[in-house]
This record gives structure tokens, C-alpha cells and sequence, in this order.
């Protein structure tokens, strides 16, 4: 088992909204199971926060996962707008991000 490596940035404001919840527990997930590195980054007038998630052995390999409310139930969005699953899904979510961004040979 992978030791958890997941933080949020240090000095950021912490609001405790569902959809950052979501995305910390997805981070939280992905670091622990993943030799990925996962961050929740703040929401900016560009849009609401984001979880970022790179592949250190390949840094060019890296995704923006969003959370939004979608039909009264929280989903996770790929950065190009298609679903990825809902968000109480977590070991979906990692395994098709793992499979997403996991280099091959």
C-alpha cells in the first residue's frame, strides 16, 4: 500500500463544499492506491475547483477532474466535459484515471 502523499495547497482557504469534499476524498484515494499525485486546486474566476492529478514518471500525463451536479447528483467530469462517473463511485474513478494516465511501453 501506497503511503498517502495527498495535501491541499499550503496557505489556501479551506471552504467545505460538497464539491471540494468529493475531490479531496478522490485525491485522497488516488495517492493511496496510484503512484499518481493528486491536488485540489481553487476554484478561479475561470471556473470552480479542480483536482489535478499527474503522472510523475511521465509529468506530460496529467488531468483536470471537476465534480458538478448533474441532474440532483454530484458526478466527476473529465476536463473535455464527458462524465467520468459519479462521484460516490471512488474506486471506479481512480481505476479509470490510473488507466488514463498510466504510461505504456
Amino acid at each position: 500500500m501506497h503511503t498517502a502523499r495527498f495535501a491541499p495547497v499550503a496557505g489556501t482557504p479551506r471552504p467545505a463544499g460538497p464539491r471540494r469534499r468529493r475531490l479531496e476524498r478522490l485525491g485522497e484515494a488516488i495517492e493511496a492506491g496510484t503512484n499518481l499525485r493528486a491536488q485540489v486546486r481553487e476554484a478561479t474566476r475561470f471556473g470552480p475547483a479542480v483536482l489535478r492529478i499527474v503522472n510523475p514518471t511521465a509529468p506530460d500525463l496529467k488531468e483536470d477532474v471537476g465534480c458538478d451536479l448533474l441532474d440532483e447528483r454530484w458526478s466527476l467530469m473529465w476536463s473535455w466535459g464527458d462524465v467520468l462517473g459519479p462521484a460516490d463511485d471512488i474506486e471506479g474513478a481512480v481505476t479509470a484515471i490510473e488507466r488514463v494516465l498510466t504510461a505504456r511501453s
